[in-house]
């Protein structure tokens, strides 16, 4: 793989050092997601109101979700919502997690269901995405700095 592309490979071997991470951990979210910004997203520019991680992930990734080879349904895991919405929904639990919080699946986050339906559906998405990534490295460079 070309140098430019080497984010790519290093994606694949933190997806495969996550499966010594039990799928209860709140690493695993914490994980996938790490996997999802090395490929998709940038540093965020202070100069752009639209740039910060969140706004680039939820974009980048309903875009990317209509190029997989492998469908996945939204309503197999969450509750009836925009994708848009669920993309904030994950990265916010994401980052309550990441900064020491309880995330309430009865509150906040009960679009998302529970712990497991969002790792289940955080590792498809991933899986996915890197076979992408794989397939399309020019793509994912260039969009990592849109």
């Amino acid at each position: 793989m070309a140098p430019e592309h080497f984010f790519i490979t290093t994606a694949l071997d933190s997806f495969s050092a996550l499966r010594r991470i039990p799928t209860q951990s709140n690493l695993a979210v914490v994980g996938l997601f790490s996997i999802i910004e090395a490929l998709t997203t940038h540093a965020p520019r202070l100069t752009e109101t639209l740039d910060s991680i969140t706004h680039q992930i939820t974009n980048k990734l309903i875009l990317l979700r209509k190029r997989y080879a492998r469908e996945i349904p939204l309503n197999q895991y969450f509750l009836p919502t925009t994708e848009d919405k669920i993309w904030k929904k994950l990265y916010g639990y994401r980052s309550s997690i990441a900064h020491g919080n309880t995330a309430n699946f009865e509150g906040d986050y009960q679009v998302l269901r529970d712990h497991n339906s969002v790792v289940s559906f955080l590792r498809g998405n991933v899986k996915e995405l890197i076979a992408y990534a794989l397939r399309n490295p020019e793509f994912l460079t260039d969009l990592r700095r849109c």
